[in-house]
């Protein structure tokens, strides 16, 4: 996940309203969006295949995820730090994974995941529960924080770095909360770049600085897979939509979902 914009008990009736892009190579194996199906599952359907009670996409190559939330309404989401070289022991997507298939708190995982830092290439990670929503980084030096109401913009640095594509996307989130899901998905299909005098600089070439600054990336190689949408009231209700996307841009399939949170 590269780009994600949010927004946290920002009225009365909403717990988290999240919109995100997954940027990767177009060759890497993904599942679509679907309730997750793993061995050793209590939960059996009427064909006889397991599966957890966990909703998201998934990474076939290393396993784990990039965003994720499970029937008790916890929420985790991931984005890589941009930096070369890319140095790690283990996959940064089973951060999303342990946290969904375990029972910690938001808190508690945040402080596990927060020693284990070392162990991954950089990182951000989002973590919520019912009650708070924990930011994780291993490229800052604090511990491990409880955001506070609002909203949020987190791309490939730290959060709330002014960078064009989350700066803009995170302020159309606030103007269009009451949209539908569709409607806010669409504010990250925006393809125009970022002028030059606004790149961030980073470990990356200025070409491909330039090409990263637009909300949706599109290169043969290179782009964005998927937009997802969550959105969780203050009741419990639960609304997930994915769209997937091919190497030309054009959307291939679309996945939607709703149920109530146990918590």
């Amino acid at each position: 996940m590269c780009l994600i914009s949010f927004g946290w008990r920002q009225s009365p009736g909403s717990r988290l309203l999240l919109v995100a892009n997954r940027d990767e190579f177009h060759a890497r194996p993904t599942a679509a969006a679907d309730w997750w199906q793993t061995e050793g599952s209590l939960n059996t359907n009427s064909l006889g295949v397991m599966s957890t009670d966990v909703l998201g996409g998934r990474d076939l190559q290393a396993g784990g995820s990039w965003l994720g939330v499970n029937r008790a309404g916890y929420v985790a989401a991931l984005t890589n730090f941009r930096e070369v070289p890319v140095t790690g022991k283990r996959s940064r997507g089973e951060l999303v994974s342990r946290f969904l298939l375990g029972s910690n708190s938001a808190a508690e995982a945040a402080a596990e995941l927060h020693a284990e830092r070392c162990e991954y290439a950089g990182f951000n990670l989002l973590l919520a529960d019912a009650d708070e929503l924990y930011y994780v980084s291993n490229r800052c030096d604090s511990e491990p924080v409880s955001l506070a109401p609002g909203f949020y913009g987190l791309s490939n640095a730290l959060l709330n770095s002014p960078w064009p594509k989350s700066l803009k996307t995170t302020a159309a989130l606030s103007e269009q909360v009451d949209g539908s899901l569709d409607a806010l998905l669409d504010i990250f299909a925006d393809r125009e770049q970022a002028d030059d005098s606004l790149l961030p600089v980073t470990a990356m070439p200025m070409e491909w600085e330039k090409i990263l600054s637009s909300p949706f990336i599109c290169t043969p190689e290179y782009g964005t897979r998927a937009s997802t949408g969550l959105s969780i009231a203050a009741s419990g209700e639960v609304n997930f939509s994915e769209r997937r996307f091919g190497p030309a841009g054009d959307t291939v399939d679309s996945s939607h979902f709703r149920f109530r949170a146990a918590s």
